[in-house]
């Protein structure tokens, strides 16, 4: 499997938010979307803990496919 379109859209989604990409400021980032994602969660009515169950799951199935 080819992730490098995955991480491409993960890096989109962060530039979306934030502009340019740093590498010092990368992880924290990530912590902010994340955030961000709860409280659009929360305001859909989604259970962002699911979501992210669901999303971990997604990602080792996907690890093994490579």
């Amino acid at each position: 499997m080819n992730i490098i379109p995955m991480l491409m859209n993960a890096e989109y989604a962060i530039r979306g938010i934030h502009g340019e990409i740093h590498e010092d400021e990368l992880e924290s980032n990530v912590t902010d979307l994340l955030t961000d994602l709860m409280h659009l969660c929360e305001n859909r009515g989604f259970d962002f803990l699911n979501c992210l169950e669901l999303a971990k799951r997604h990602y080792i199935e996907e690890k093994t496919d490579e």
